[in-house]
Formats: structure tokens, sequence, C-alpha cells
């Protein structure tokens, strides 16, 4: 499973999640756990979320986490980012 379109395929209707488009996409035996690591990891990767705008904050996930996993695309990035800030506003 290519991580960067897992992360796409199921934040595709954010905040509608569906587990099934993973499964339709990757197969029936999937699991959504490599996404839920990255989901946490780009949560946690800034820390003091008080001392920004949420365009701030969401460029900086995805700079933290484009330093941390080079090898995700800029689409799964800008989901991660779309994702964090959602939850924190």
């Amino acid at each position: 499973m290519d991580i960067s379109e897992a992360i796409t395929t199921y934040l595709e209707h954010y905040p509608s999640i569906d587990e099934g488009a993973l499964r339709s996409r990757f197969g029936p035996e999937v699991s959504a756990e490599p996404v839920h690591k990255m989901l946490d990891e780009a949560m946690r990767a800034v820390p003091d979320i008080s001392r920004g705008t949420l365009i701030e904050i969401g460029s900086e996930v995805r700079a933290v986490m484009h330093a941390r996993h080079p090898e995700l695309s800029d689409s799964a990035r800008r989901k991660l980012g779309n994702f964090v800030t959602y939850q924190i506003r």
C-alpha cells in the first residue's frame, strides 16, 4: 500500500471518513493502522498551536511531515495539514 495514496483516499471527504474506501482501493484485508499512525504523528507535529493562525499551523504540519517523511506526496501532506487544522479549530 502506498502511504500517500492511502492518506489521500482515507481523507478524501474529511471530516467524513470511510474506511471502506481504503478496502475498495487496496483490498479487503488492508489495515488503516498506517494511516492512523500518520494522523497521530501529524497531530503531534506542532506542539504549540497557540502561536499561529490555522494557515500557519497547516503549513508547519506540512513542512514537519515533509522533513520526517520525504516520500509523502504533496497531496498527502496537504491532507494531513488540513486534518490537523480541522481538528484544532
